[in-house]
């Protein structure tokens, strides 16, 4: 018997709900696994995008669910046997929660699902579709009973995803998420510092994510970021000369340039708001889907995928934790507050503002520890970049994951978005967090 009706027509449909070939019911159990959690993690960066979510909010919640994922897919792959179990990663964290271990005889594709459905109804709860979640979870349940799994198996299976989601989602109500979004923000009114960007104007963006507690690093002060150039007008000064670069980049794009401002900002207009908050995955959720995509397109090992993007997932929340650390500590003013100001009143970016404070830039940060740790993981392979072809957009071919990190942090000057130095350290600081993260996680 089926668990649920097929059908729910008053429901919006998302993109993963498209169906996908081949059904998990004709694959071997850990492909199978794959094909479920590789969908739901298009699912879940579509509703963090959907719910607003800030880019280091939105790194958070990729992070706890692929860590889910992960332990409850090594417990299953050991066999209730923890001698034969792969190395866990949150054993390894701060403030890490002991886990249960797997009991025999569960099925490894239904707890995957059975896992992220509990873990997006944690952490985004009341910004999902509650019916759609339930309906792909009884979808991919569906597809296990067709494939011949007991029901019984599909209950405990359901039940273990449950425990190891709740311990889970116990420790993050712990890393003082909910304190920092709480905390009200004073605007700092010096000379030089970040105000409000038109056309929304719109107030600080998440302005204490930076104190949120790490995954792997022991703080954020671990790692350093040395200060931008101070502040000044006068046309010999440093910072005049970033803004001015900016500028002048600004009004000489190529038109392959623009695509790929857009391409990074998972957008294919500039259309108003597109880089905010909302709508998009965020950069994080871009690379976790680098990631699926690398993992098929050079035969990776299923459980050896998943590990790889939940320390992945680890490494670029604390890039972005550290990140916004900075950038609220620094307080810098926007290329486009200084070039109107300073340089050219009329001067507009390609792509709209983001309401947070320049230094350094996130893009670069998140992209830059994503291509470390990955390169760890997988060498300097090409890939395919296959973010944005559900939308019928071809996919753009990296020759390595540092040289597709590369292009998202150009694809900042290109839109308008941030000095070169916040590039250029936002990458430094991205780099040194992946290989600290890689080689405490033991990531090869």
């Amino acid at each position: 018997m089926l668990l649920v009706a097929a059908t729910a027509a008053s429901v919006p449909i998302l993109a993963a709900d498209i169906p996908h070939s081949p059904a998990t019911r004709v694959l071997p159990p850990d492909a199978a696994a794959r094909l479920v959690a590789h969908r739901w993690t298009r699912l879940l960066g579509e509703l963090t995008g959907l719910a607003g979510s800030s880019p280091p909010g939105g790194a958070r919640i990729y992070a706890y669910a692929a860590l889910a994922e992960y332990e409850v897919w090594r417990q299953i792959a050991a066999g209730g046997d923890a001698a034969r179990g792969s190395d866990g990663i949150v054993a390894k964290l701060n403030g890490a929660p002991p886990l249960p271990a797997a009991p025999a005889g569960l099925d490894l594709a239904a707890a995957v699902a059975a896992t992220y459905a509990r873990m997006i109804k944690g952490l985004l709860p009341g910004k999902h579709p509650k019916e759609r979640i339930q309906l792909l979870l009884n979808r991919d349940l569906n597809e296990r009973l067709r494939a011949g799994v007991a029901q019984g198996a599909i209950t405990r299976s359901v039940n273990y995803a449950a425990d190891v989601s709740d311990a889970i989602l116990r420790w993050a109500r712990t890393d003082g998420r909910a304190e920092a979004f709480s905390r009200r923000h004073s605007a700092a009114a010096e000379l030089g510092t970040w105000v409000p960007t038109p056309p929304l104007f719109s107030p600080p963006t998440d302005p204490f994510a930076g104190t949120v507690r790490t995954f792997s690093l022991v703080s954020v002060d671990e790692v350093g970021l040395a200060p931008p150039p101070p502040f000044s007008v006068h046309p010999t000064s440093a910072l005049y000369q970033e803004a001015r670069r900016v500028c002048d980049a600004g009004k000489t794009l190529t038109d392959e340039q623009r695509d790929t401002a857009f391409f990074w900002a998972d957008a294919t207009t500039t259309q108003t708001g597109f880089d905010a908050p909302g709508g998009t995955p965020g950069p994080a959720g871009h690379w976790l889907y680098n990631a699926c995509s690398i993992e098929l397109q050079h035969g990776i090992d299923p459980l050896r995928g998943c590990r790889i993007r939940a320390s992945l997932a680890v490494a670029m929340h604390d890039a972005f934790t550290a990140c916004w650390h900075f950038k609220f500590r620094h307080n810098l003013i926007r290329p486009e507050t200084y070039i109107n100001q300073h340089i050219d009143p009329d001067w507009r970016p390609m792509i709209m503002t983001p309401s947070f404070p320049e230094y350094p830039s996130g893009h670069s940060v998140v992209s830059h520890s994503a291509a470390q740790l990955l390169s760890v993981a997988i060498g300097n392979r090409p890939f395919t970049d296959e973010r944005l072809t559900h939308l019928g957009i071809p996919g753009t071919r990296f020759a390595s994951p540092h040289q597709a990190a590369e292009s998202a942090s150009a694809s900042r000057l290109f839109g308008g978005l941030h000095f070169p130095i916040g590039i250029t350290s936002g990458a430094r600081l991205g780099q040194e967090i992946g290989a600290r993260v890689a080689h405490r996680l033991n990531v090869k």
